[in-house]
């Protein structure tokens, strides 16, 4: 296990630079184009949809690290909405239909991640 471990840290590592410089190059023009206002709307949506997926998990239970839990999913909700966002001005839908898309997407990246962390803590134990 700890080589598997150590393998996918060292693909990781020698894969991360070039990733992120081919999504420089890529988003470099979709980036600039959109106003900072859209932007900032994006991330204010996506916040408050994975809040509300966040608020009600902890409706649930207490996760024992909450810090992380929360990180987790923010982060996790802002992905979702950005990539939903990027997707609609792709396809050229009109601002509400995007806005709503945003909102689903973010709640619903929060939501999977729910499930995705019940389902490995089952597996592993932790």
């Amino acid at each position: 296990m700890k080589r598997a471990l150590f393998f996918l840290k060292i693909i990781i590592y020698v894969l991360w630079p070039a990733t992120v410089w081919a999504s420089g190059l890529a988003l470099n023009d979709a980036m600039k184009s959109v106003p900072m206002f859209a932007w900032l709307t994006v991330f204010i949506i996506s916040m408050l949809a994975g809040l509300a997926a966040l608020l009600n998990r902890l409706r649930d239970e207490m996760p024992q690290r909450l810090g992380l839990f929360i990180g987790a999913h923010m982060v996790s909700s802002l992905l979702a909405g950005v990539l939903t966002f990027f997707i609609g001005e792709r396809a050229a839908l009109d601002g509400m239909t995007e806005a709503i898309s945003v909102a689903l997407a973010a709640y619903a990246g929060a939501a999977a991640l729910d499930k995705l962390a019940a389902k490995f803590i089952d597996k592993s134990g932790v």
